[in-house]
């Protein structure tokens, strides 16, 4: 059977209330703590960017916000880049990427382990968090479904009993997915081609609906924790 390699959770060092309110989620959901990994987030007000990073990010459609949102953006961006090139390095060949804000639904391994053993072929990423509503630096959580199943909600076509494709106008906003060793690498070189031209969950989904690989969960798994905050659109 396949298994998940690793549990990732993106956290910026000064946030140390995100840490620790996503490892009391794992806590709760009996996620074996040696499977769950930290990366430290590259913070765009302290990091210095190197002009190899900046140019993938010439033809952003983002740089007329403000220099503090710009330099934000374009960390969170290079945070989710820099583990996907960690995780190909490693030769994993499923593992799971967090929001360190994220709320797991009860149950979660159950439903994860049984999203794995019924994974398309062709998959790159499952999209598995969504938030119920999201301007910016304010959202609502998502409603748990009480059947378990949000298909008709968000999904535009049932690929089995666990997974669906997504509607086009659905924003998972990188809040938590799957993803194959064989779409990290190739997610890696459609960025190392074409660069970065949108804020990061639109990159990835205009990426997997031109492959028509736009896959969700059927039953949505994980949200965000309002209370949090944004550390990217909060001024």
């Amino acid at each position: 059977m396949k298994k998940i390699d690793m549990i990732y959770f993106i956290n910026l060092n000064r946030r140390e209330d995100r840490k620790n309110h996503f490892l009391n989620q794992c806590i709760k959901e009996n996620i074996p703590l040696n499977k769950v990994c930290r990366i430290e987030a590259i913070d765009g007000l302290q990091y210095k960017f190197h002009i190899n990073e900046l140019n993938m990010f010439s033809n952003a459609n983002f740089l007329k916000n403000p220099d503090i949102i710009i330099k934000k953006l374009i960390g969170n961006q290079l945070s989710h880049y820099y583990l996907l090139k960690e995780i190909i390095k490693k030769n994993q060949k499923l593992a799971i990427i967090f929001q360190d804000d994220a709320v797991l639904i009860p149950n979660f391994m159950d439903y994860i382990n049984n999203i794995i053993k019924n994974l398309p072929s062709e998959t790159e990423i499952i999209n598995i968090g969504l938030h119920k509503e999201c301007d910016l630096d304010t959202f609502e959580s998502w409603d748990f479904a009480i059947n378990g199943n949000d298909f008709d909600k968000i999904g535009s076509q049932k690929i089995n009993e666990y997974i669906c494709k997504m509607k086009h106008e659905i924003n998972p906003c990188s809040l938590a997915y799957i993803v194959t060793l064989e779409g990290a690498k190739n997610i890696v070189n459609h960025f190392e081609k074409y660069g970065f031209r949108k804020a990061t969950d639109y990159n990835f989904n205009d990426y997997l609906l031109i492959k028509d690989i736009f896959y969700s969960s059927n039953t949505i798994l994980v949200t965000g924790n309002p209370h949090l905050g944004s550390d990217v659109f909060s001024l």
